[in-house]
């Protein structure tokens, strides 16, 4: 189980880092700066450039020794998470077997088997949501302008009321949604606010006045 944790938490920061360049790396660009990493930069395409010829110039770095910690930190934690879910699920299996008569190390991997797979899919989806929608906070957060963010979420009967709540809410950057969420899919909020979140934030700005 060891082994497992430390696989996880490799491929969850792996994941964060490319999603932090893609997705923060776009909207940091489309805010006017410029990329310090170097292959993040290269990857930058025609639609993620500036329209505005007056925004300020500045630079950012999608994989500062912040931002790596923080996801670093997040990777260990849910890798515990993920670890903790697992040796659930086969223990519920090994129960299941015993009960059933069935062969242990046959009614395990089978187990195993078919809840690393549906688990890996789902967790992959949303770790990828979640980084990207941290880095582009991130983003937002590091720019020199007045950015403002809002809250849209599907507008169908699946949306959480409490997401439902606060559509088409703006606020600043850096601030909570009066849901205690500082933006969909946020890693800090709990479970049963996040997970599977189809929501998705819209950033607004404004040059800085001057002094």
């Amino acid at each position: 189980m060891r082994l497992h944790v430390a696989a996880w938490r490799r491929l969850l920061t792996d994941l964060w880092r490319e999603a932090s360049a893609e997705f923060g790396g776009s909207l940091a660009s489309k805010l006017g700066a410029r990329l310090t990493n170097h292959r993040v930069a290269k990857a930058i395409t025609e639609a993620d450039l500036p329209s505005d010829p007056d925004l300020p110039a500045w630079e950012h770095d999608t994989w500062s020794s912040r931002f790596a910690k923080k996801a670093q930190k997040l990777a260990a934690r849910k890798a515990r998470q993920i670890a903790d879910a697992t040796k659930r699920a086969l223990e519920r299996a090994t129960k299941a077997a015993q009960k059933a008569g069935e062969a242990f190390s046959a009614a395990v991997a089978d187990a195993y088997r078919k809840f690393d797979q549906v688990r890996s899919w789902f967790i992959s989806e949303e770790e990828t949501l979640q980084a990207a929608a941290t880095a582009e906070e991130e983003a937002a957060e590091a720019a020199p302008l007045e950015i403002t963010k809002t809250w849209i979420s599907q507008r169908d009967d699946r949306v959480r009321a409490s997401h439902a709540k606060v559509d088409g809410e703006k606020i600043p950057s850096g601030g909570r949604y009066s849901n205690g969420l500082r933006f969909p899919k946020d890693p800090e909020g709990p479970m049963h606010e996040v997970a599977g979140c189809r929501c998705y934030q819209v950033f607004g700005y404004r040059l800085p006045t001057a002094a």
